[in-house]
C-alpha cells in the first residue's frame, strides 16, 4: 500500500504535486499554480472556459508557480521545491482575445495560452525562468538533480 508514502510526499509539496510513479527509481512530477488569480488554472475544457482563463490571466501580472517533487524510491529520498515566474502581459483586446479563441492555440495548455521564446504578441516581458512558463523550469530540475548527483 503506497498511501501513507503518497500522503507524506503530497503534504510535502504544499499541495502542489499529486502523482508520483513510485515504481521507478527516480521520478518526478510537476504542477502549475497562477495565485494571483486565486486558484490553480489548468488546461480549458472548451472554448468558453479558455476566454475566460484568457481573459483573466492576460488582465494584470500573475504568477506561474511550478513544483517539481524528486523521489528515489529506493531510499525514499525526496527532494521538493519550485519555481515562480511573474508574467506582465500586454494590454490585449476582446478582438485578440477572440482571435486567440478562434485559432484554436489555447488547446491543451494550461492557463489556455503557450508563450512563445521571441516575438511573443501577449507578453511584454517575464520575471524568472521562461522554462517555468513553458512548462518544466530546467533550471531547477538541473539544480535538484545536481543534489542527487552530489548525494544530497
Amino acid at each position: 500500500n503506497n498511501r501513507p508514502r503518497f500522503q507524506r510526499f503530497h503534504h510535502a509539496s504544499h499541495g502542489l504535486l499529486a502523482t508520483f510513479f513510485l515504481r521507478r527509481k527516480r521520478a518526478f512530477n510537476k504542477n502549475r499554480v497562477f495565485p494571483n488569480v486565486g486558484q490553480i488554472i489548468g488546461k480549458p475544457a472548451d472554448a468558453k472556459e479558455a476566454e475566460q482563463i484568457t481573459s483573466k490571466l492576460f488582465s494584470a501580472p500573475h504568477r506561474v508557480i511550478t513544483g517539481i517533487a524528486i523521489i528515489r524510491s529506493c531510499d525514499d529520498v525526496v527532494i521538493v521545491d519550485s519555481d515562480t515566474t511573474t508574467i506582465y502581459p500586454k494590454k490585449i483586446t476582446a478582438g485578440q482575445i477572440a482571435e486567440h479563441i478562434k485559432s484554436g492555440s489555447w488547446r491543451d495548455k494550461a492557463g489556455a495560452y503557450a508563450i512563445k521564446e521571441i516575438g511573443d504578441e501577449f507578453i511584454e516581458k517575464i520575471s524568472g525562468s521562461l522554462t517555468n512558463v513553458m512548462g518544466l523550469p530546467m533550471e531547477l530540475l538541473e539544480r535538484l538533480l545536481q543534489k542527487f548527483k552530489n548525494g544530497i
